[in-house]
């Protein structure tokens, strides 16, 4: 192929589209993003965020907590860099050095676009907590800065939020539906 033909297609290929993955998008400058909410059915949602939150409930109250495996936890001590990342895949769990701890259920995105991405997590008295971060191949992230882990699961609720939508916990009660 000549210079001018693979010129050519270097350009064509180059020339501004967007590479798009599920809801992953590659801009023009080349970073990296996601697009914007696609929930479509919030009746769905509200579903399976009750449906998951009485699970985990239900999980706590009957102490099946060996169901859930631990997350990854990640300290980068670099200077000017400094953060503490927790990343955990479907039935997550995180212990802290107190003993309390948080379940975690996870809906992807990609799994079903109606829905979104949903992070829900309840701690050991029950409180349930939601985040919207995105969930990536089973997947999700959360960070803070600084190099000390949280000590008790309310710090992390309060201190954490998600890698990419930069978003806090928010507190929920049941019944979501009324």
């Amino acid at each position: 192929m000549g210079l001018f033909r693979l010129l050519l297609l270097y350009c064509f290929l180059n020339s501004g589209f967007s590479v798009l993955t599920a809801q992953h998008f590659r801009s023009r400058s080349g970073h990296f993003g996601l697009r914007q909410s696609t929930v479509r059915d919030t009746i769905q949602r509200a579903l399976w965020i009750s449906r998951n939150a009485e699970e985990l409930l239900r999980d706590i109250h009957e102490d099946r907590l060996d169901n859930y495996k631990s997350a990854e936890v990640e300290v980068n001590n670099n200077p000017g860099f400094e953060i503490v990342t927790f990343r955990f895949g479907d039935d997550g769990k995180i212990t802290f050095s107190d003993g309390s701890y948080l379940l975690f259920a996870l809906h992807s995105f990609h799994e079903d676009a109606q829905l979104g991405d949903i992070v829900l997590a309840v701690d050991f008295e029950g409180n349930l907590y939601i985040q919207e971060e995105h969930v990536c191949g089973g997947l999700a992230h959360f960070f803070r800065s600084g190099q000390h882990l949280p000590e008790n699961s309310q710090r992390f609720i309060l201190e954490f939020m998600g890698e990419i939508s930069k978003q806090h916990w928010l507190g929920i009660e049941l019944p979501l539906l009324r």
